[in-house]
């Protein structure tokens, strides 16, 4: 039982306190800070685990032959990489080689076995989102007390608070978002809709289109779980009345910018359906990319060309496509597709498995949730995040998050007799 509650307490360290580390005055600021605390971490998780004499972290079943199927496959990718050592250990200010891969694999199975929701780990959370959060909000109003680098001092118009970037920012907000969220609904209680209110405040000020799709998910499950809920109209209008105020507000102050950018998804989606003259640049040229990369992806279909390894081959292949089309070449070391990602990295056996593995952990999510609806703030999370992958990337200071709500949507003892209500009114 010690060692149990010792590997607890090192996961749940992972959730509050790597979304705050930085290290100003750095090479990398925002994410080798983070993914080596995380290494750390889960080193301390393994020696702990290694002392035990529980096994549950490492019973084998479909899950584990998945994930070990999926590493097997990156490894291979690995051997036939252009550059190995980078494809092991990650490009600079990237740092999601091999051995982040196998970290993200051990946090699932760390998550699924010794992941334990409390009112105490649902408070700190909160704390740990409302921080960054209000950082991301005083960073978009000119107060920024951390000095940043030379890549994000003049970035004025979107937050990116902690996680280095505003499209990663998004992604970590959308994660957090439900939980709170469904809890003030559950609740009623004040406080969870302020921090709802002020993660949704910073979501916004990101300005990413990914994470305004994943918001719209999250709203979506939640007015469907109201509609099945009747008792929780009166504080899920409070809500929205709460959000739709602050929306206002930040469109107003930001001159239409919020409102633009939502509309414009609309109007891309449009430009690339029928196929219009500059199509390919639509979504900030991510069809673009995503269409070269899946030249690349048919060019090598089996075992991709390496994790991290993207970027050569990217502009090897068409420098002079770039240059005559848009006049400089891009430095595109991400398919901004995690789907894409995955095969033009380790190919396409690897995204179909990845993707297997990840619909069994949404069937087994939702049946637990017909058992216990305290998994729908986590089960919400993944959806939400699945969305806004279709237009970003997976990045080592925000999925560390993911693979371990991953964890938790599979796992029967996420909720024991103590701590928060056990289910939602109905």
């Amino acid at each position: 039982m010690r060692n149990s509650n010792t590997i607890r307490l090192l996961l749940h360290s992972v959730l509050v306190f790597v979304p705050l580390i930085l290290l100003p005055y750095s090479a990398d600021n925002f994410y080798y800070p983070k993914i080596l605390v995380v290494y750390v971490l889960v080193l301390l998780m393994i020696g702990v685990q290694l002392l035990s004499s529980n096994r549950r972290s490492l019973r084998l079943d479909q899950f584990s032959y998945l994930l070990l199927l999926l590493l097997v496959l990156s490894i291979v990718s690995t051997l036939f990489s252009e550059n190995p050592i980078m494809a092991i250990w990650g490009k600079f200010r990237r740092q999601e080689g091999l051995y982040t891969v196998v970290t993200y694999a051990l946090l699932f199975l760390f998550s699924r076995a010794y992941f334990r929701e409390n009112n105490e780990l649902v408070n700190i959370m909160s704390i740990t989102a409302v921080l960054v959060s209000v950082y991301g909000i005083c960073q978009y109003y000119g107060i920024d007390p951390i000095p940043r680098d030379e890549i994000r001092f003049s970035w004025v118009s979107r937050a990116f608070s902690t996680m280095g970037n505003p499209n990663f920012l998004g992604s970590y907000l959308v994660l957090m978002l439900p939980l709170p969220l469904f809890l003030f609904l559950k609740q009623s209680k004040v406080k969870f809709l302020i921090v709802s209110s002020l993660i949704y405040w910073c979501l916004l000020l990101t300005f990413t289109r990914s994470a305004l799709l994943g918001c719209v998910v999250i709203l979506g499950v939640a007015t469907v779980f109201v509609f099945t809920n009747k008792k929780l109209w009166k504080p899920f209008v409070v809500l929205l009345i709460t959000f739709v105020g602050i929306a206002v507000f930040v469109n107003q102050s930001s001159n239409s910018n919020l409102s633009n950018r939502f509309l414009s998804i609309g109007k891309d989606t449009q430009l690339l359906l029928e196929k219009e003259e500059g199509y390919e640049k639509a979504g900030a040229n991510r069809v673009y990319i995503w269409l070269r990369t899946i030249d690349l992806i048919q060019e090598s279909p089996w075992v991709g060309y390496g994790l991290e390894n993207l970027e050569t081959h990217f502009v090897e292949t068409f420098q002079e496509e770039m240059i005559d089309m848009y006049g400089v070449v891009f430095l595109v070391d991400r398919a901004h597709n995690e789907y894409l990602h995955i095969a033009v990295s380790s190919g396409i056996p690897a995204l179909i498995v990845y993707l297997v593995f990840i619909w069994l952990c949404l069937k087994r999510g939702f049946e637990l949730l017909k058992l216990n609806d305290r998994y729908l703030p986590y089960l919400t999370a993944v959806l939400a995040y699945l969305v806004q992958a279709f237009f970003n990337i997976s990045v080592v200071s925000v999925a560390y998050i993911f693979w371990i709500f991953l964890g938790v949507i599979v796992c029967e003892g996420v909720f024991g007799e103590e701590g928060v209500e056990n289910s939602y009114p109905s």
